[in-house]
């Protein structure tokens, strides 16, 4: 699953003020200081022989723009070096991006591909394509494994790509308002006609069950926008892309992207973490086709700004009220929940709940990073919390960008400001990894 798009959100404001600072700088005689920042962590890979790759942007110099690089680790995140940089990743915010047609390819096959960059401009064209054969030690250029889109977003995700049906049909979402379908293997796209909205504002993600259902998910313009009103829209399709319809479209006060927790197999809710008092959320249990419009309690707790599943029934949630930090619990897959006061608080850093910010293990472990190194522990599958501190400095700079875990042991936490620490126990103790 994709992460929370708000740091993203404020990452791609910082790039589109460092554009229009670039271009005013063009037209001046005075230099200023070339200074180069840490690198900004946006996601991580963990390899199963305990080597780690991370995907980065950094600032280029008295140019202000910002040029990716792939960092990788061989001895579980404890030191990092470069893989590939410059070039092909000049100006593009490189992502991982999960190609089912890979399946059957070396498991140590890894794609990355970002949104680039062009002078001054507030649209950014899909490139960068590499891949690696041997856990990112080393990249290759490649043809574009997805047709050409654009994105307002300069650091956002690719369009997912999944398999609709046995048959080995496609679909991805394209000019963030259409559905593309493809019956050979993605060299040919034809584009899925859906039910008229008004407009749609963006199509955000799409789901199969690899039996011919289909949903996506994502925000409707309103007349009311210009007020804060926007509204969330569901359209489904149950014979593999051919006719689609409209499963929930209702107006939310939310202005943040709408997250969806499950799939298309099971429970679906969709959560807007920036919902404020109102807590409302949408909630399916046919796989998206119907939807309810139910609400966290609404008198309890703050808001809720994350959830995740562990399993098909065992889902949790964290909520803020000012500092203060609650954790939920729902045995049905989402239907009811039950809440409780961790006993912490953020202590320092940014005091917005990042949706990688939960990092699940598959011994029922579950990690919460509260910012600047503060770490959450449960080890019981969120019944009960204890405070882990990561070691690093209470500066309020150490927002989290990614995380992943080898599923046997090993975490790795990223974020702002080059911040890398790693734990090769479950998140007992904690080390800074160190950058070369």
């Amino acid at each position: 699953m994709r992460q929370h798009k708000s740091q993203t959100l404020a990452f791609a404001d910082k790039r589109h003020v460092a554009l229009f600072i670039a271009t005013l700088l063009s037209s001046c005689a005075t230099e200023l200081p070339i200074t180069v920042d840490a690198p900004q962590i946006l996601e991580l890979h963990c390899n199963s022989d305990k080597s780690v790759v991370a995907t980065a942007i950094r600032a280029s110099g008295m140019q202000l723009e910002t040029d990716g690089e792939i960092l990788h680790s061989i001895d579980g995140g404890l030191t990092w070096s470069p893989a590939a940089r410059g070039s092909n990743l000049r100006g593009v915010a490189p992502r991982f991006f999960s190609d089912p047609r890979d399946k059957n390819a070396a498991n140590r096959l890894l794609v990355v591909t970002g949104y680039k960059s062009s002078g001054f401009q507030w649209t950014y064209q899909l490139g960068g394509w590499m891949k690696s054969t041997d856990s990112g030690k080393t990249w290759e250029v490649i043809a574009p494994r997805l047709p050409a889109v654009k994105s307002a977003d300069p650091i956002g995700w690719p369009p997912n790509l999944v398999v609709v049906d046995p048959t080995g049909r496609l679909a991805t979402i394209g000019e963030s308002t259409t559905i593309l379908i493809s019956d050979d293997q993605g060299i040919i796209w034809i584009k899925a006609k859906l039910p008229e909205f008004d407009y749609f504002a963006e199509l955000y993600e799409l789901y199969s069950d690899g039996r011919g259902r289909l949903v996506a998910v994502g925000r409707s313009s309103s007349l009311l926008k210009e007020f804060g009103v926007n509204r969330t829209v569901v359209v489904y399709s149950d014979d593999s892309g051919k006719t689609w319809s409209i499963a929930l479209s209702k107006s939310s006060s939310a202005s943040c992207i709408p997250r969806v927790i499950g799939n298309p197999d099971g429970s679906m809710l969709i959560n807007t973490g920036c919902a404020g008092t109102d807590r409302h959320y949408f909630f399916s249990t046919d796989g998206g086709r119907t939807w309810q419009e139910r609400r966290f309690y609404r008198y309890a707790y703050g808001t809720f700004e994350l959830i995740r599943a562990l399993d098909d029934k065992r889902w949790i949630a964290i909520s803020r009220e000012g500092q203060s930090l609650f954790a939920w619990i729902s045995d049905n897959g989402g239907g009811e929940w039950r809440g409780y006061p961790t006993g912490y608080s953020i202590l320092s850093g940014n005091p917005h709940l990042e949706w990688q910010s939960i990092v699940t293990l598959p011994s029922g472990v579950v990690l919460f990073y509260a910012g600047d190194g503060q770490i959450l522990r449960s080890a019981n599958r969120g019944e009960s919390w204890k405070l882990i501190d990561a070691g690093l400095p209470r500066q309020g700079k150490y927002s989290l960008g990614a995380s992943c875990s080898d599923g046997r042991g090993l975490v790795v936490l990223g974020g702002e400001q080059g911040m890398l620490v790693r734990s090769p126990d479950e998140g007992l103790t904690w080390e800074r990894g160190q950058l070369h």
